[in-house]
């Protein structure tokens, strides 16, 4: 997912020293990504017990658009996803989006279009959401384990602190496929005298 961040605060917001420019946190970045959200273009920022923001997103060909404003309640990004697929209409393009604004919108929004600052991938998860992913990843590796018959790491010749190699794993895992190679011992032919027999 593309992230595009813009630092400078519309006019309107600017002017006002309630408010302080800020980056979405990874819980909400995730939220983008796990709607299969491709880009986003945002500003967002925070006051005394508040938050204002604006977010263009990019999905399946089509622009959204949504209100990340919120109080000490709740977040930026609580109603984005009724925002993408009931609220919002889809735009083809940003120029008709923008045709398509109030004068305040317009303002609020315009600034958008020139993106500032630029998150590249992989967004750096916190470590709650690391220590979740990881409970998953173990559980997913422990069933595998039992399924393909392997008793210890040696067997299958892996190793179980090796990062691409439990990225690799856990791909195969998750399409189904045997992750252990030939090694496993379900996967291993059988030889000639075991044939005859």
């Amino acid at each position: 997912m593309r992230i595009y961040r813009t630092v400078e605060l519309p006019k309107n917001y600017a002017s006002d020293n309630d408010y302080s420019s800020c980056e979405l946190d990874d819980y909400d970045l995730l939220k983008f990504r796990d709607l299969g959200v491709e880009e986003i273009r945002y500003w967002y920022a925070t006051g005394s017990y508040c938050g204002v923001g604006e977010v263009l997103m990019f999905k399946d060909g089509k622009w959204y658009h949504a209100d990340m404003g919120h109080c000490s309640c709740y977040g930026p990004t609580e109603h984005i996803e009724s925002t993408i697929f009931t609220a919002s209409r889809g735009y083809d393009s940003m120029p008709k989006f923008l045709d398509n604004c109030s004068t305040e919108e317009k303002q609020n929004v315009e600034a958008l279009t020139k993106p500032v600052v630029v998150k590249d991938e992989p967004v750096q998860l916190s470590d709650e959401i690391m220590r979740e992913f990881t409970a998953v990843c173990k559980e997913m590796l422990n069933e595998a384990l039992i399924k393909y018959k392997i008793l210890n790491w040696s067997v299958c010749g892996m190793d179980p602190n090796d990062p691409a190699t439990m990225i690799k794993v856990i791909a195969a895992i998750k399409a189904g496929d045997n992750p252990f190679d030939n090694d496993a011992p379900e996967d291993k032919p059988k030889s000639k005298k075991e044939k005859k027999k």
